[in-house]
């Protein structure tokens, strides 16, 4: 495993157990959202898409177009630093 594989597994732990600690209702309204925007994917894997990659901006959208309101993930640090230095080249 290279190393950015093994940075991307830590990466989906690290959102995987942030996800285990959502109240089942707040895990609802990730479901929700997905739903009414007609994504698809589930609740869980935008919630490890908005961990993963720290935009926010993508979040608000689901939001206002599904009317619902999300608890946000902790962005992923080990991630966020990657693609600041690696935008930095």
């Amino acid at each position: 495993m290279s190393p950015a594989q093994a940075l991307y597994r830590d990466a989906i732990r690290f959102a995987a157990a942030e996800w285990q600690t959502l109240t089942p209702a707040q895990r609802a309204q990730w479901e929700l959202a997905t739903k009414r925007c007609s994504l698809c994917m589930h609740g869980y894997d935008l919630w490890v898409h908005a961990a993963t990659t720290g935009d926010p901006k993508t979040i608000d959208t689901i939001e206002r177009q599904s009317d619902t309101t999300l608890v946000r993930p902790t962005p992923v640090p080990s991630l966020s630093l990657r693609k600041k230095t690696h935008h930095a080249h």
